[in-house]
């Protein structure tokens, strides 16, 4: 371990990183406005405010790992909340698939002290200097925290902190119980950080608020201000959201009295919310064009046989299933010899190429033959009348990622409404079904929220369009670690004030820490990767914000201004 940076030796004597889960800024605009978060409308008078792009897809599990990290899926090997295991066997995936230096390694090599809680994926907690609570993705019975026992003191203690409450569990009929568990769950978390805050000496503190995320997907029609319904049902559940909100605002300024006039304030998000009303039922979709097919014996089941055994199998295909679990029922009707493209996540967005050796029943497949794949999909995409108003279009892999482990992730990505529309796994028998209640009436967009504050930025400043990779370089350089050349990210320099790029001029190093893999140049990578993933994403960025704007011809006008999203339509 390197020996401590002096705190009057780097731009931040703290760094205080808060994240909320599925911020937007239409959302939090709006809730500052109505004066239920005066905390956070303090800093945004006080800071340098803008959009941070997410990855794409913009899911929870490789959004975070990106911000952490400060690279790509393809490097860091998150790219959905399940991961390969063995064959066509998936598994979860937690910390320790994250191929890549995280935040709180690079602070703990420069002899800082971290504390972080709530993490996405940060189970089972790092042992690094500090104290880790991790977040969603912990088991039920897993190690919660490190060192063990230290939410024991709270008061509350350890044993009445929830980790989370999954939106997924909230029937219609209980939706004023599901936000009064939620409350408890936001005030119990907000308490346990202000206290772990106040009692543990820390340079860098990262704590994230999920019940914004959770409350958006399920209630989406019930959250903004501008959308509350004139019956008395609605306004309750509205106001009921807008007390959570008020709590986490509390929160926030809790912890930034306690971070000191000092501190480097960092308000984040992994992805921001739209409105769903349909989603894409790719594997329908796949099995209709060929790219899909089922064994024999189990459809003759499925479609013949009456009792248990056909209610049980219909069950795999049902459109009602829980997100992580529907795609692994699937797996098990494949006829995996005559399956070339698949789909067993509704939170990827994309499909797999069934090929070899990474798929034991796939066949070979070089380059050219990829490229033809991806050209014939979206020619059927262009001729199926049903989806033409859906504006669909596919991207590939290597125009998103690059690195060693690019070939975990999806090979062909879809986009349909600029976004908007969900792709599901689901077998029905409808392509693009209204989404149910129970499946949420919310789902992610790629623009979230950042917000730097403190005495090194500029009040007032709107930065430009970030990438959520640049999130990690940005705190490196507040706590004065030197930078990689190698990110796919970059320090927001724009939000520092003139003063503070004299006085602290960016450091880099081509050294990579213990642990970390560089990414090799190989036949995952192309020339030039990281500026043009780099600008493949940060366009999708900007034509989901562009799109909110309406108007059917704004994908063509996009592709026709932005040479990146020409790129992506034409496969290049």
């Amino acid at each position: 371990m390197a020996p401590k940076i002096d705190p009057i030796e780097r731009p931040a004597a703290r760094l205080l990183i808060i994240g909320i889960d599925g911020g937007d800024w239409d959302l939090l605009d709006a809730f500052i406005e109505a004066g239920h978060m005066p905390n956070l409308g303090s800093l945004v008078r006080r800071g340098a405010k803008g959009e941070l792009t997410s990855c794409f897809p913009p899911v929870t599990a490789p959004a975070w790992t990106s911000m952490v990290t400060g690279v790509n899926p393809g490097r860091h090997g998150i790219v959905d909340f399940m991961d390969f295991d063995v064959g066509y066997s998936r598994r979860p995936v937690n910390r320790l698939a994250i191929r890549e230096a995280t935040l709180w390694q690079r602070a703990s090599d420069a002899g800082l002290r971290t504390v972080a809680v709530n993490v996405p994926l940060s189970y089972p907690p790092p042992e690094h200097d500090g104290v880790f609570v991790s977040g969603m993705m912990t088991p039920s019975r897993g190690k919660l925290c490190h060192p063990a026992g230290a939410l024991d003191s709270l008061d509350p203690p350890g044993r009445d902190y929830i980790i989370d409450v999954p939106w997924t569990t909230c029937p219609p009929d209980g939706i004023g119980r599901f936000l009064e568990r939620m409350l408890l769950c936001v005030d119990r978390r907000a308490d346990a950080m202000a206290q772990l805050a106040r009692r543990e000496q820390w340079d860098l503190f990262f704590g994230v608020f999920v019940a914004t995320d959770r409350i958006q997907h399920f209630l989406f029609r019930y959250v903004r201000p501008d959308t509350r319904r004139s019956d008395a049902i609605a306004r309750g559940f509205h106001d009921q959201i807008a007390a959570i909100f008020r709590r986490i605002d509390a929160g926030i300024g809790e912890l930034v009295e306690i971070a000191g006039e000092d501190a480097a304030i960092m308000i984040t998000s992994d992805h921001g919310f739209r409105p769903v009303s349909h989603r894409f039922r790719l594997n329908r979709w796949l099995l209709e064009n060929d790219y899909l097919s089922l064994d024999l014996k189990k459809r003759m089941l499925v479609e013949l046989r009456p009792g248990t055994i056909k209610r049980r199998i219909r069950e795999l295909v049902r459109n009602d299933r829980p997100p992580e679990t529907a795609g692994m029922k699937l797996l098990a009707l494949m006829n995996w010899k005559k399956t070339s493209l698949f789909t067993c996540s509704r939170t990827s967005q994309g499909c797999y190429v069934n090929d070899h050796p990474r798929f034991p029943a796939g066949r070979p497949l070089g380059g050219d033959e990829r490229m033809e794949i991806a050209r014939e999909v979206q020619r059927r995409l262009d001729s199926d009348e049903r989806l033409a108003k859906h504006l669909p279009f596919v991207i590939r892999r290597e125009q998103l990622y690059y690195g060693d482990l690019a070939e975990s992730c999806p090979d062909l990505f879809f986009v349909l409404d600029r976004g908007a529309l969900t792709v599901s796994d689901e077998l029905g028998a409808e392509l693009v079904p209204e989404t149910a209640f129970h499946l949420g009436d919310g789902t992610h967009r790629m623009n979230g929220v950042l917000l730097l504050a403190g005495p090194e930025f500029r009040e007032g400043e709107v930065i430009e369009m970030s990438a959520i990779f640049d999130v990690f370089p940005t705190a490196l350089h507040l706590l004065g670690i030197e930078v990689p050349r190698d990110l796919d990210g970059a320090v927001v320099e724009e939000a520092f004030t003139e003063e503070s790029r004299a006085r602290w001029p960016i450091t880099k190093t081509d050294a990579a820490p213990e642990g970390a893999r560089a990414p090799l140049d190989g036949p995952h990578g192309f020339a030039g990767a990281p500026k043009q993933v780099r600008d493949n994403i940060l366009s999708l960025g900007r034509l989901e914000e562009e799109s909110r704007g309406g108007g059917e011809d704004i994908l063509g006008r996009w592709f026709d201004a932005s040479p990146q999203l020409a790129r992506l339509r034409r496969g290049a």
